[in-house]
């Protein structure tokens, strides 16, 4: 007896992006292929991915170090973090999004600023680290 039940996913494609996600259930019944959608899922209960992750970044102490990455819905929710903390825009850091690209500007950089950051879409995180170029610093050797 092959008799059976099987699930799957397909995801209906256009232009690169899934219009619809059905979950189809596959009744087996003596070799022969039965099949009835389920339950079909809209772009929106898709989860969110990144297309383009977040690269590492070097600047200069007093400029603007800027971070980017690109996600699988345009216009999707992302939140920001330095380490554990959680980033708010503000004169400090600048926060854009346009379709599908998000970026995180930070102004007037000091050497506190230097270290990991992280994007999080919820389904998803990205995280480079922000290096110091010449942050302030300055090196003097001793006269011999």
């Amino acid at each position: 007896d092959e008799s059976g039940h099987s699930v799957g996913l397909y995801s209906d494609q256009h232009s690169g992006l899934p219009r619809n996600m059905c979950v189809l259930f596959i009744d087996i019944i003596f070799g022969s292929f039965v099949s009835r959608e389920i339950k079909s899922l809209s772009p929106s209960a898709l989860p969110v991915l990144f297309k383009r992750e977040l690269q590492n970044v070097e600047a200069e102490e007093d400029s603007t170090a800027a971070l980017s990455c690109e996600v699988t819905k345009p216009d999707a929710p992302v939140t920001w973090r330095k380490g554990s903390v959680g980033l708010h825009s503000s004169d400090k850091y600048g926060m854009k999004q346009k379709g599908s690209r998000v970026e995180l500007l930070i102004h007037k950089l000091k050497l506190e600023d230097a270290g990991d950051y992280t994007c999080d879409t919820g389904d998803r995180q990205s995280s480079a680290t922000l290096k110091r170029g010449n942050f302030g610093v300055e090196l003097r050797l001793p006269p011999r």
